[in-house]
């Protein structure tokens, strides 16, 4: 069996001699070397030549005016052309467009818009009914006017 003191003791000599090497390693900083030939050579492979990236431009760019120019400057319609060529189409064609859709708003809301007012004229009697002097002092004339 192994004393513990003896391993205490074993344990505090290993770590005296590591607290040595960190302080020695720590006075002396490491040398570092730096091969710029190296690295210029590697940093070379993977640059493009520059003469090689300028032709390759030129070469798109002469390409792209041949592209250019061949589009036709304009083309030439013959017979009915449905667009919005001039303002008679362009009009006509937002007018329809404009008059289909209050068509649609008004024969969805147009019963839905009944019913409401009739509940509210009906809401608007039985709160006359029940209470005469204050709706007259908020609905005033209007109740006149609007209940048949």
């Amino acid at each position: 069996m192994i004393d513990p003191f003896d391993e205490i003791a074993a344990l505090r000599k290993s770590h005296e001699e590591l607290n040595q090497l960190i302080q020695k390693s720590l006075n002396q900083p490491p040398r570092w070397t730096i091969d710029s030939n190296a690295i210029a050579e590697q940093l070379s492979q993977r640059v493009p030549n520059p003469v090689d990236t300028l032709e390759q431009i030129k070469l798109t760019e002469r390409n792209m005016i041949q592209v250019l120019h061949n589009f036709p400057k304009s083309i030439p319609i013959k017979g009915e052309f449905y667009g919005f060529t001039n303002r008679k189409t362009f009009f006509s064609y937002w007018g329809m467009l404009v008059l289909i859709v209050f068509v649609a708003f008004y024969v969805s809301f147009r019963q839905t818009d009944n019913e409401q007012i009739k509940d509210y004229k009906r809401l608007v009697e039985d709160f006359h009914r029940k209470n005469p002097k204050v709706a007259n002092k908020y609905f005033g004339s209007w109740y006149e006017r609007n209940i048949e």
